[in-house]
């Protein structure tokens, strides 16, 4: 990751922050979508890197750039692409705060949500993720609100979230809550109206069961319906040919 350096030595701070923020407002989703892999790299994997010893390493300079950037013009620039007309950008953009820890995206992403629950249910998966990531509690409350949807594709995006993945028996109270949590979710949608909502709802219902009873464990649920992840990732394709 030298590369790194070498870049955040081309100028002084002000003018790279400029120029990023150039590169973020383009309008050219390759162009974005570059600078938020490069704004990655220099907020958290250089921080990874091992020196000679093993051990994490981080230069001086990027350091410095990690400083600097929370206070810069990046960061408006980052918020106003969560609301980009290009899906890809938005996806992008919030994977991108989620990554590099910035507490003060919270209520960017937390409006990002609200409107996504009527016009953007792709995104809301991302946006949970991201808000798990800068440490926002009452994540489910968040699913439930999607379950509750009135719009298919909201009540669909719920289930393909992430926190109703994978199932297990509990052994801790705390694993306990979240099993209640998953199959509150599960129950809320099993009988949905939509086929694709309700046919994911009962197998993931299904398989959550089969964790939770051990005489079961080895017996397979039945074969996989469309789950929402899979029309994601076609979704996403779609778009970035």
């Amino acid at each position: 990751l030298d590369y790194i350096d070498a870049v955040l030595e081309t100028a002084d701070f002000d003018t790279l922050f400029s120029v990023i923020t150039q590169m973020l407002q383009s309008g050219n989703k390759d162009r974005i979508l570059a600078t938020h892999l490069f704004i990655g790299d220099a907020m958290r994997l250089y921080t990874k890197y091992p020196d000679s010893d093993g051990n994490p390493s981080t230069s001086k300079i990027c350091l410095l750039f990690q400083q600097k950037l929370p206070d810069s013009t990046v960061v408006e620039a980052l918020h106003k692409n969560v609301f980009s007309n290009i899906y890809a950008v938005r996806s992008s953009t919030v994977y991108t705060l989620g990554r590099i820890s910035l507490k003060t995206s919270i209520p960017v992403l937390k409006e990002s949500f609200r409107s996504s629950l009527d016009n953007d249910p792709l995104l809301l998966p991302q946006l949970l993720s991201a808000l798990v990531w800068l440490g926002r509690s009452h994540i489910w409350k968040l699913i439930e609100k999607m379950a509750s949807s009135p719009h298919d594709m909201t009540r669909w995006a719920a289930l393909g979230c992430g926190f109703l993945d994978y199932f297990d028996n509990p052994k801790s109270r705390r694993s306990v809550i979240y099993t209640q949590r998953q199959l509150h979710i599960l129950d809320m949608l099993k009988n949905d109206q939509h086929p694709l909502v309700r046919t994911e709802a009962e197998y993931k219902w299904q398989q959550c069961q089969l964790a939770l009873n051990r005489e079961k464990r080895d017996e397979q649920p039945e074969k996989a319906p469309l789950l929402f992840e899979s029309a994601q990732i076609r979704f996403r394709n779609l778009m970035s040919d």
